[in-house]
């Protein structure tokens, strides 16, 4: 998931409801990203993820929040990973377009059908035959305009 949105040394990467922690550690381990924050609820997960952070040698450069990610502040995030349920992501999504900033990729599995991954970019679609704008598969989705050629959001 980390692959997609193209993580590197200069983001900050979000994960909302980040279980054990391993996209939030890979992000600093394996992309080198400059700091990746962790929100899940359990607080046993959150306990665990912190365990295996220090194990990995990362606990500097992440954190893990106990909260609900539907309070948490995600304004700073440069990358957000979702690997939720398509309703949670539903429900998600008003608060992602009112708190990130122009340019922030979002990347989201899709548990909800087929299990897809669905990093769609928005600002960097292609247009169908019929001008019907389509997000590329494997990218990051960008807030902006989603086709350069119509500028149709999808």
């Amino acid at each position: 998931m980390l692959r997609p949105a193209r993580v590197g040394p200069a983001d900050t990467v979000y994960d909302l409801g980040s279980g054990d922690g391993r996209l939030v550690i890979a992000a600093v381990r394996d992309f080198g990203a400059r700091a990746a924050i962790g929100v899940e609820i359990d607080p046993a997960l959150v306990a665990r993820s912190r365990e295996y952070a220090r194990r990995a040698g990362v606990a500097d450069r992440v954190t893990f929040l106990q909260q609900d990610f539907f309070r948490a502040d995600v304004a700073p995030a440069s990358v957000v990973t979702l690997y939720l349920t398509r309703e949670m992501n539903i429900r998600l999504a008003p608060k992602l377009q009112a708190e990130l900033r122009p340019g922030t990729r979002e990347v989201s599995f899709d548990l909800g059908g087929a299990g897809a991954l669905r990093a769609a970019a928005s600002g960097r679609g292609t247009c169908g035959p019929r001008r019907r704008c389509r997000p590329r598969r494997a990218r990051a989705w960008r807030r902006g305009p989603s086709c350069r050629r119509t500028r149709r959001r999808w």
